[in-house]
């Protein structure tokens, strides 16, 4: 007599046909009962599997499927291939995301599972083992104890890089979350520099507390490049360091060199604003990248749960911290730093003996025939009233436009020479306008050229500059074009 039971010899054959088929025999040779007993086996078990042999033969050992032939839970076809299409919509996204995104009502897992048979989920990459999990010291902190703060650089999305450089959107993100609930707050250039970081940290500083945010307890961390702490040699502390501690209690703090941990909120967020915002979205000019890029966030801070922090929202974890915290403080919308820029230059129009705060030049340029120079112009319109007003206002649209708009001629002097100005914009317009030869101008052979906004065919506002008709030649008479 066999010292195992069936059951357990089945579990750990490698071919349970051949204890099947010598059961089998066993019956034709002393019958059901004392096979039963020999292999320790119910009746019944040993009464089937001699039917089937009976009537399949050795074939009929074989274990059969288990699975019901009707299963009225099952995922339909149509819904297993939108669900195919959903996930080479969404890409990079997990089944969670895509579920509040679409508002599904099936599953997580059973949109994984469907994934998983089609062939089309991705292998998550194996994570490194955690040596200290933060977590809950991190959910015990103030609301705006810790700020991270840091930089992406956008020209590395393939999905993003082609709009980027026909519309001329933004190259940089400038990101700030805070730690403990996870409100996020972004800003878009194009560049990554000192002036814009402070720029953008000033703009979170008033508008937090113009929403009534307790920034008295407030850190601000930051990595070590040079777009937040200046110079490595500098003896002084940063424009943003400054800035930052303008405020009093607020402090700056950087991370250890090569520590990239310390930043680890941040960078989780560049990678998921990246997923669903940057890999999906496309635009049609720079206002629309700024409306969808407001709208993201707003889903971002109020909609969106995470599931690493207990599965709320962001505004739901600060609700939670702070019951009197005003809604505004979640929705503070994304800008263009320009912006902030030349807010600040109307404000503190530094000048002194007739000289423009913004070196500018606007002649001689080299056109030939109707060749125009288009440049792109990033700022929003506004009512200059003096004419050095409004030539330091064009000098710094031409500098922002990122093209070479002019080149030096010879030198001569200058006999009256203006440049007429036709300055319109979506928010407000002004009239033809001459502005007389001021600073820089007056040292180079100054020709007529007229400047003119003009929408082009993807919405956005260029100004393009075009030769005033000159007397039988062309606006550097006999010289050629470069």
């Amino acid at each position: 007599m066999c010292p195992y039971t069936y059951y357990t010899v089945m579990r750990t054959s490698k071919d349970p046909r051949q204890l099947r088929y010598r059961m089998v025999l066993s019956v034709e040779r002393v019958g059901i009962k004392q096979t039963s007993g020999d292999f320790r086996a119910s009746r019944n078990t040993v009464r089937k599997w001699y039917h089937r042999w009976r009537r399949h033969g050795y074939r009929g050992l074989e274990e059969r499927s288990r699975r019901p032939k009707h299963s009225p839970n099952a995922v339909p076809d149509d819904e297993r291939r939108a669900l195919v299409k959903l996930k080479g919509r969404y890409k990079r996204m997990g089944a969670d995301q895509i579920k509040i995104k679409e508002h599904l009502t099936r599953s997580a897992r059973t949109m994984r599972k469907v994934w998983r048979q089609e062939g089309i989920s991705r292998r998550r990459r194996k994570k490194p083992q955690t040596k200290q999990n933060l977590r809950e010291v991190k959910s015990r902190w103030r609301l705006l104890q810790q700020i991270a703060e840091d930089t992406k650089d956008l020209c590395d999305i393939p999905e993003y890089y082609p709009q980027m450089k026909a519309l001329g959107l933004p190259t940089i993100q400038y990101t700030a979350r805070d730690v403990t609930s996870g409100l996020l707050f972004m800003g878009f250039a194009q560049e990554r520099s000192l002036t814009y970081t402070t720029l953008f940290a000033d703009y979170i500083n008033r508008t937090l507390e113009a929403c009534g945010a307790d920034l008295s307890h407030t850190t601000r961390q930051t990595d070590n490049g040079s777009e937040y702490i200046g110079s490595p040699m500098a003896k002084r502390t940063s424009a943003y360091t400054t800035t930052v501690e303008s405020l009093p209690g607020q402090t700056h703090s950087t991370i250890p060199p090569g520590a990239y941990t310390y930043q680890a909120d941040v960078e989780t967020v560049h990678n998921l604003v990246e997923m669903e915002f940057y890999e999906l979205e496309t635009f049609a000019d720079r206002e629309d990248f700024l409306r969808k890029a407001r709208t993201y966030q707003l889903f971002f801070n109020l909609l969106r749960p995470n599931t690493y922090k207990e599965g709320k929202t962001p505004w739901q974890l600060a609700k939670q911290k702070v019951p009197t915290l005003s809604i505004k403080t979640a929705m503070i919308p994304p800008v263009f730093i320009e912006d902030l820029m030349e807010n600040q230059l109307e404000k503190n129009p530094r000048r002194g003996h007739d000289v423009p705060s913004t070196p500018f030049i606007i002649t001689p340029l080299y056109f030939c025939g109707s060749t125009r120079l288009r440049m792109r112009f990033r700022g929003q319109g506004c009512a200059l009233t003096s004419p050095i007003d409004e030539a330091d206002r064009l000098g710094y649209a031409l500098r922002q436009s990122r093209c070479v708009p002019a080149l030096n001629g010879p030198s001569a002097s200058a006999g009256g020479s203006s440049a007429v100005v036709t300055w319109g914009t979506k928010n407000r317009g002004l009239e033809n306008r001459e502005i007389e030869n001021h600073g820089g101008i007056a040292d180079t052979q100054a020709s007529p050229v007229e400047v003119r906004p003009v929408v082009d065919s993807a919405g956005g506002r260029d100004l393009c500059c075009d030769p005033l008709p000159a007397s039988g030649k062309g606006l550097l008479g006999d010289r050629q074009c470069r």
